[in-house]
């Protein structure tokens, strides 16, 4: 899936209607630490107080590969 800055406008949209709260994940697994960094301060910018955190590096088959069934 790739998140544009409308996918994040979107996301504040429905936060907003249903009330929630964010924890947002970070793929640390492609791309690069920069390109990480600019969409956490997007996300930062957009989702606002909505966001209760960021969630990084959920990809433990990338870490140690050679352990994947």
């Amino acid at each position: 899936m790739n998140i544009t800055p409308q996918t994040i406008r979107n996301l504040r949209e429905f936060l907003d209607a249903c009330g929630w709260k964010l924890i947002y994940g970070l793929n640390m697994g492609t791309g690069t630490a920069e390109a990480a960094a600019d969409e956490a301060a997007y996300v930062m910018d957009t989702i606002g107080p909505k966001l209760i955190a960021f969630q990084l590096c959920n990809e433990p088959d990338l870490i140690l590969p050679e352990h994947n069934p």
